[in-house]
């Protein structure tokens, strides 16, 4: 190394050590100036603000509007232009005093000095802006210790700088000196060898001369004997290398021949581009033999059968010394397809200009080509089946799973699986803890059990479940899977698929739902319950634990039906199942409708006698609270019986006939409201002797055999007869009691058609009378399922105007029980009978719940003592202060009295004596046909008018 190499070293050292000192100094300079700037800033807006303050005080304020205006406009703007800053933009206090300058222009300045508004604004603006300047302050504060600072480390940065650039000086004069000594050492030693060398030569030239030249000519002959070796090693050298090279031909020829051996397309280049090696497989795949393309450009012999754009490319990298690969070729061929190859191209390095070119090495990959088309087709044909299948399955809102056992990872496949309750987006592979959550609770043990035998026992896997989506709702899917090994890992996969389901086993419900729920109520049918019932009785057990079954019927209900039509009916039926549903708990119990109006119950363990009574009482007290109307009807009855078993029967027949006949016979009662009857031994005979009444009075009805017998009323004093009860008479029957008649026709529905007979032929009557100028009056009784169920009142001014009858001769007789049930509901119907002339009577007082607070609460015309109350009364007889308070009652209310079954003179006296004022029975006439009574009544004067005693008035 020179010696001015040598010291450029040390003195670019030391220009290093100054630039970074220099550099140090500047960059803290630099800080400290912008710091400086930033306390001038602040310095000038500590000044603004105080001149804001000096200005927003009352004092300064102008007394001219304009001027005030302007003033306040101008501090606006100061605060503003601080506001707009770097340093001001984020100091609430700014935006406060801001704010407080804005509220100072709507105020009135002419009064300003009288204003205690303008003072205490002008007062919150002083305020905001003693808070900004000691903000300011503070900042201010702030950036001066920060001034402090980087003065601080200025001088410390300067001393430093300085101690680092003298130390680079000194270090690299040391190093320039040292230097100079070495090379001035070494250059004194060379003069000391030269000037020693002279006086060597010069001593040793006159007396040693024959010496020196024996020397030299020792050393002559040293060197030609050197020369000699070296001319020898040369020699074998070149001898060497002829062979080396005559053997690398050699390799080369052979290396050649390897090449044509190969399968693979090689060939050469020199750096120009001209062919230097074409192997044979080039030579068939072109057609072109190498004699004829050596030398040539290799661009332009390849452009005759292919594309060479990208081997162009490559080529000129290999000129810069970079190695290229995956260079595609595509070689056009006469008779076959073109051949598909693949070329790495890489630089070679010689020792002459000569032996550098490029060499391209490639490879045939038309068959493999041709195999990636196959298997591009195929996987093309493959994924065209698998969106058909996924299309199939999404159709079908199919899911596949499959469950690897080896890593617990379960993967759901088909568009289907996006409407699971699972986030495929953030986790696309699940567990089977996540197909678990997804299974509904109640299928989820059965599941577990499923799978679990499915891999220890290889049972079949497939099962109905229900899966949540991501709506939360459930849908029913089929779940299979089948247990899969892997023949090379061993793992073992479920595969198996999730079929929706929902639509057909939904749909199968539905069927099942038809087949055995009632579809008004949903309760089980007649088919159910006796699939129940039948399921009771054949059990596990040989004998089956006691139990009881009871039927329902709800009273009057084709009435209620007919009367509140079809949608009050249909909303009684529901309330009422609900009812029964709320107190018939049991897991082992069974609430069904067997049809119409009709309710079975099968309650275990079966009830005892104070058991079913409390039960009853509960049905009946909850039954009154029912509202099936809009406008408010309320209470429903109902007739209940039942049957234990094996107490009344041991099978499904029995015990059903038997409650039924329980049923029937608490139905018997049904008119003073609901009723239960437990059964007992002969009620089969009675039930049975109801139902062949029950055909009998249908075939009557058919038959028009009912007709109307009229028992005269007489008034007392006068004597004369004023009005008639109609009575029903089957003239051709069986000789059954009217009232049980009665009953059997409310409890079949036949009331109805039985009732259009007895208006009809009233209403004929009527007309006959008024035709012939006779003024008596007829009292028909009426069903308290008509009164309560029926527009009565609309109904008898429908017959009164089809025989041209005066409904103001008509009176309606009801007994005590119609109004016990809904007292509001029984004074409507008077009224609307009242407003129609209609007018109403008490029949059968005292033997029902005669009530002092139901009388005054209604607007009853009449009131009818019974029979059982007159019969041989007399003031020892008990029932005579029974008969005198209702005589007293009646007139106390302003209600008529009329007294029925008058057999004798003396019970007339009698009834005359307490006040009654008209009386019925056969000591005036038995009942008679409508001819009879209108003969009767038309007779002027009768035997008994000469001895009817007036009624004594009381007081």
């Amino acid at each position: 190394m020179t010696l001015s190499r040598a010291i450029i070293r040390p003195i670019l050292l030391a220009c290093i050590g100054i630039a970074l000192s220099a550099a140090t100094l500047f960059k803290l300079y630099f800080d400290r100036s912008l710091i400086s700037s930033t306390n001038n800033e602040l310095r000038y807006q500590e000044s603004i603000v105080q001149s804001i303050k000096s200005e927003a005080t009352l004092t300064a304020l102008p007394r001219s509007p304009d001027a005030y205006q302007d003033h306040i406009n101008a501090l606006q703007t100061k605060i503003q232009l601080l506001v707009n800053t770097a340093d001001f933009c984020c100091i609430p206090e700014a935006v406060q005093v801001q704010d407080s300058l804005s509220r100072l222009l709507p105020v009135n300045v002419s009064d300003r000095l009288q204003n205690n508004q303008l003072t205490s604004l002008v007062d919150a603006v002083s305020g905001d802006v003693d808070a900004l300047i000691q903000s300011v302050v503070i900042k201010r504060a702030a950036i001066s210790q920060q001034l402090q600072r980087k003065d601080l480390r200025v001088q410390q940065g300067l001393i430093l700088a300085a101690t680092v650039s003298v130390i680079s000086v000194l270090v690299a004069w040391w190093w320039i000196r040292r230097l100079l000594l070495t090379h001035r050492n070494r250059l004194n030693h060379q003069i000391q060898t030269l000037s020693s060398t002279q006086r060597a030569t010069t001593k040793s030239s006159s007396p040693l001369a024959f010496e020196f030249e024996e020397t030299l000519n020792l050393v002559s002959n040293l060197l030609q004997q050197e020369n000699q070796a070296l001319h020898q090693q040369f020699d074998n050298a070149r001898a060497q290398e002829l062979a080396t090279r005559s053997v690398l031909e050699t390799s080369i020829d052979e290396a050649i021949k390897l090449i044509d051996t190969l399968n693979a397309p090689i060939f050469a280049v020199s750096r120009e581009g001209s062919i230097t090696l074409w192997n044979k497989t080039v030579e068939a795949a072109t057609g072109l033999g190498a004699d004829t393309v050596f030398g040539q450009n290799f661009l332009d012999v390849l452009g005759q059968v292919s594309d060479t754009q990208q081997i162009r490319y490559a080529f000129e990298a290999a000129q810069s010394g970079r190695k290229s690969r995956g260079i595609e070729l595509n070689i056009a061929q006469r008779r076959s397809v073109p051949l598909a190859t693949i070329f790495s191209v890489a630089p070679m390095a010689g020792t002459s200009p000569t032996q550098r070119g490029v060499i391209f090495f490639g490879q045939d990959i038309t068959a493999l080509k041709q195999a990636n088309t196959e298997i591009s087709a195929s996987a093309t044909k493959l994924q065209l089946s698998l969106d058909r299948l996924d299309v199939v399955l999404h159709s079908a809102n199919a899911i596949v799973w499959d469950w690897n056992l080896s890593s617990q990872d379960l993967e759901f496949i088909g568009q289907s699986r996006d409407t699971l309750a699972l986030d495929f987006a953030k986790q696309p592979m699940s567990t089977l803890a996540d197909l678990k959550s997804l299974i509904h609770a109640e299928e989820l043990d059965a599941f577990e059990r499923a799978i679990a035998r499915h891999i220890s026992k290889d049972k079949p896997l497939e099962m109905h479940c229900r899966l949540r989506q991501k709506d939360g709702g459930y849908r029913w899917f089929l779940l299979n899977g089948q247990l899969l090994t892997s023949g090379q890992s061993g793992n073992q996969h479920i595969v198996g698929s999730l079929l929706d389901m929902n639509d057909r086993i939904e749909q199968e419900h539905q069927i099942w739902r038809m087949a055995h729920l009632d579809a008004l109520t949903q309760l089980p049918n007649r088919s159910l319950f006796n699939q129940r019932f039948e399921e009771k009785l054949n059990g596990k057990n040989k004998r089956p634990e006691p139990f009881s079954v009871a039927i329902l019927d709800i009273n009057d209900f084709k009435q209620i039906n007919d009367a509140r039509g079809h949608v009050a009916g249909d909303r009684l039926l529901t309330e009422f199942a609900e009812l029964l549903q709320a107190h018939i708990t049991a897991d082992d119990s069974l609430v069904a409708r067997l049809g119409g109006d009709e309710f079975a119950m099968l309650i275990s363990p079966a009830l005892s006698d104070e058991d079913f009574q409390i039960l009853s009482d509960k049905l009946i007290n909850d039954a009154r609270q029912i509202v099936y109307t809009d406008s408010g009807d309320r209470g429903v009855q109902f007739s209940l019986g039942m049957a234990r078993y094996p107490e009344h029967g041991i099978s499904m027949e029995d015990l059903l006939r038997a409650a039924d006949t329980a049923m029937y016979r608490a139905k018997r009662d049904k008119i003073t409201g609901s009723r239960f009857q437990l059964f007992h031994a002969g009620m089969d005979e009675i039930r049975i002797q109801r139902a062949q009444l029950r055909d009998l009075v249908a075939q009557a009805l058919e038959n028009d055999e009912f007709r109307l017998m009229y028992q005269p009323i007489v008034a007392l004093g006068s004597g004369d007869v004023v009005s008639a009860e109609a009575l029903l008479r089957w003239p051709s029957g069986p000789g059954v009691a009217i009232p049980d008649i009665i009953s059997v026709a409310e409890d079949s529905g036949l009331i109805l058609k039985l009732s259009e007979i007895i208006f009809d032929q009233a209403f004929s009557l009527l007309a006959r009378l008024q035709d012939l100028g006779l003024k008596q009056t007829i009292a028909v009784n009426l069903s308290g399922v008509q009164f309560r169920y029926q527009d009565i009142a609309a109904i008898l001014t429908n017959y009164a105007r089809a025989h041209g009858a005066d409904t103001h001769r008509l009176i309606i007789e009801i007994t005590e029980s119609v109004f016990l049930d809904n007292i509001e509901k029984t004074q409507k119907t008077i009224r609307e009978l009242s407003q129609h002339g209609v007018r109403v009577a008490i029949d059968d007082f005292g033997t029902g719940y005669s009530s002092l607070a139901y009388l005054q609460k209604l607007t009853v015309d009449w009131i009818k003592v019974d029979q059982s109350f007159i019969t041989d009364i007399n003031e020892s007889n008990p029932n005579y202060q029974i008969v005198n308070a209702i005589v007293q009652m009646g007139q106390a209310l302003n209600m008529g009295l009329v007294a029925e079954g008058v057999e004798n003179l003396a019970e007339l006296e009698q009834l005359a004596e307490m006040g009654c004022e008209r009386v019925q029975g056969y000591y005036f006439s038995k009942p008679l046909s409508d001819s009879d009574f209108i003969a009767f009544a038309s007779i002027p004067n009768h035997p008994w008018q000469i001895i009817v005693p007036e009624p004594k008035v009381l007081a």
